[in-house]
């Protein structure tokens, strides 16, 4: 099974929009290395709202994903926690103002200058087409995020 690890070290709020990084592991061996974002938008473009009061960001732990060839949405993407819960940082008025999100996705950016994301972890559009390719539909992949990486 492989492993997709983020090394999350950047804030919604920054101005560099994949300021994380990511890997893939199969076994101990890496396959990819590339920047990634675990941010959501730092604001809600229709109304400026700022991400802390509607938007959520996933804690850093240990997730369980599954590769999805065609999302309507997002194309080919990786779904976390089969849809269910995930827990994030901070409060989700989503759900009540509970610590959690739901239907979390790892997906492509929408823009270099923009995530497009609410909760998902997002792989720069100019990146994506190589990191999606490395997963075939269904497969199951560990998901792990990190604020150091990986020793060895």
């Amino acid at each position: 099974m492989k492993t997709i690890e983020f090394t999350s070290q950047s804030k919604p709020e920054d101005k560099i929009v994949y300021g994380d990084s990511v890997k893939v592991f199969d076994g101990t061996n890496i396959i990819h290395e590339g920047t990634a974002s675990t941010c959501p938008n730092p604001f809600r473009p229709s109304d400026m709202t700022p991400w802390l009061k509607c938007y959520a960001m996933l804690a850093l732990g240990t997730y369980k994903g599954k590769c999805i060839e065609k999302h309507p949405k997002f194309g080919k993407c990786i779904l976390i926690n089969n849809g269910g819960e995930c827990n994030t940082v901070n409060s989700n008025s989503k759900h009540d103002g509970r610590h959690v999100a739901f239907e979390v996705f790892i997906h492509h950016g929408f823009r270099p200058d923009w995530r497009g994301s609410m909760a998902c972890l997002t792989i720069p559009p100019n990146e994506s087409k190589k990191f999606f390719d490395l997963f075939a539909d269904g497969e199951e992949v560990e998901i792990a995020i990190t604020s150091n990486e990986r020793m060895a």
